[in-house]
């Protein structure tokens, strides 16, 4: 049975890809889903059509670090921890300006304030896990030894 490190970066990865992979793959599509039906009536520029491939892209190169945590090997603890604190910072920088252009980006009413509030529970897990349960971190069998 997974661990509940195991678990949570399980989940986040599969949450997180295909959102990414999404924006990757049909831009144009997904975002019609998020703007304006004026702007989308009126055609959307290709460079805004660049922009969410690249964001797409960074979002599934993020979620790689995710991955390869996922599985127990010695020294996994590290990577976990890494890859945590890389995505922390991302989200501590992401959702002030998410909420801060709330309303003059462009975007649908209510899109960035919904993208902010999402990215604050795995915010939340990474505080809990880093700053109170780091012992979470580590590969099941070294946890079941130290709780024993």
């Amino acid at each position: 049975m997974p661990s509940i490190i195991q678990s949570a970066l399980m989940f986040e990865a599969l949450v997180t890809f295909p959102p990414g992979a999404l924006l990757i793959v049909a831009p144009n599509w997904t975002l019609s889903k998020l703007l304006p039906t004026t702007t989308t009536l009126a055609g959307i520029p290709a460079s805004t059509t660049f922009l969410a491939q690249m964001v797409g892209s960074l979002i599934v190169a993020l979620t790689v670090p995710l991955a390869m945590s996922i599985q127990d090997r010695p020294h996994v603890a590290e990577s976990r921890r890494v890859a945590y604190w890389l995505l922390g910072a991302g989200e501590l920088l992401l959702i002030p300006l998410l909420l801060a252009k709330e309303g003059s980006s462009g975007f649908a009413d209510g899109i960035l304030k919904t993208g902010a509030v999402q990215m604050v529970p795995f915010l939340v897990w990474r505080a809990i896990v880093l700053l109170g349960k780091p012992e979470w971190l580590a590969e099941a069998s070294t946890f079941e030894k130290k709780r024993k």
